[in-house]
């Protein structure tokens, strides 16, 4: 895809229509207008764009996973290739874009010595090293020194017992979800406010790289929670998406279009907000101002923040210097989406570039969405089970 580049506006022909009906303190009064005019409306104006959908099929047979639930993927950036984490079968599958076929891949051990249990997601280095995860523990499967596991309590200068959190939204599930990887997210059980994050690839240094999570104070600011008993209470949290770009870390959020920039210190940076013709820059409702009286009001309460709009995670376009999001439109029911899905572009420095609503004429478009080498995929809705399909977004 070739990079988009702003278009900017500015006109003297205004000026030359009045340049002899006018005096000088008019003409001179008009350009500064007109200055003033065209800078606003260079801030403005976004580009227009032409986008087209292919569908591509995949018949899962018997691989006894449906394709109307949401299962954790990794992709293969260059080889234009999925690896599906099955969880009924409990083996890494592969979906291949090329052919547009499935292949069941081969079960995870769950006895004996080299058992692997308790895992939601993987991330697999190929000929050198591969990590499977849960929210307590991982296992190193390392094809010089075998397979290792720890439990992240262990985990040395944190205070408290340390446990992942998932990363997965209604946009998708997924690590390494285009051609760079999410950073892996964690928080204290004891002190709940405390977060840190690592990249992926290090987590066999985990004691070592662990990094303090800057920008803590947005969870406890955006979550909505209700105690049950002085022991147990039901937490909805945000969701947030880091992923590193060049030296620091970039950090989207589901409930705000703004981004912030980290420093590999995770200390904070930079922040960027966006503003829309289409959709509110955040969720309407905020939890720091609300008060939960009791489960009914929890539920409600969260109804109301999963049908308001939600941001997905930033990717880059492939074979460009673009990058782009998904944004779903506040919607009447969660399941319906008729708030609009929408695509949002950015440059190479993340300035805004344009935005378009792309589910138009297409009621069947779903939110997960991933990017391989060949183009950005987003999922299907289908009432068959057995059939899995995505469009193949291309501008």
């Amino acid at each position: 895809m070739p990079v988009l580049k702003r278009a900017g506006f500015f006109s003297f022909s205004y000026f030359s229509i009045f340049e002899n009906m006018i005096g000088t303190l008019s003409r001179i009064w008009i350009l500064g207008f007109l200055v003033i005019f065209s800078c606003s409306q260079e801030e403005k104006n976004d580009i227009d764009f032409a986008f087209q959908l292919e569908t591509i099929s995949f018949e899962l047979g018997s691989s006894a996973f449906s394709s109307q639930t949401s299962f954790f993927l990794n992709v293969d950036y260059e080889r234009n290739v999925l690896l599906v984490l099955n969880p009924y079968l409990y083996s890494i599958d592969t979906l291949d874009f090329n052919t547009s076929s499935y292949k069941l891949g081969n079960e995870i051990d769950r006895d004996g010595p080299s058992a692997i249990i308790g895992i939601n997601s993987f991330l697999n280095y190929y000929d050198s090293i591969a990590f499977y995860m849960g929210s307590n523990s991982f296992y190193i499967d390392s094809k010089s020194e075998g397979l290792s596991s720890k439990k992240f309590s262990q985990v040395e200068g944190v205070e408290g017992s340390l446990q992942r959190i998932t990363q997965g939204s209604e946009f998708g599930n997924c690590l390494r979800c285009a051609d760079n990887e999410q950073v892996l997210l964690f928080n204290s059980i004891e002190k709940q406010g405390d977060y840190y994050f690592l990249q992926a690839e290090k987590l066999g240094q985990i004691n070592d790289e662990l990094i303090d999570f800057g920008l803590s104070g947005e969870f406890a600011s955006n979550k909505i929670e209700f105690a049950i008993s002085a022991k147990n209470k039901v937490v909805k949290g945000p969701v947030s998406y880091i992923q590193k770009i060049g030296n620091r870390y970039l950090v989207s959020w589901d409930f705000q279009s703004s981004i912030q920039f980290l420093n590999f210190s995770g200390e904070n940076e930079l922040a960027i907000a966006f503003n829309s013709d289409f959709f509110p820059n955040r969720k309407g409702f905020s939890p720091r101002d609300q008060r939960i009286t009791d489960h009914q009001d929890f539920t409600a309460k969260s109804t109301e923040w999963n049908n308001d709009v939600s941001f997905g995670p930033i990717y880059r376009v492939p074979e460009s210097e673009n990058y782009f999001r998904l944004v779903k439109g506040k919607t009447s029911h969660r399941s319906k989406l008729d708030g609009g899905i929408f695509i949002v572009i950015f440059d190479s420095e993340f300035n805004f570039l344009a935005e378009k609503l792309i589910n138009a004429d297409t009621p069947e478009m779903g939110l997960e969405y991933f990017v391989l080498k060949s183009g950005i995929y987003i999922k299907r809705v289908t009432d068959s089970e057995d059939l899995l399909r995505y469009y193949r977004l291309i501008f």
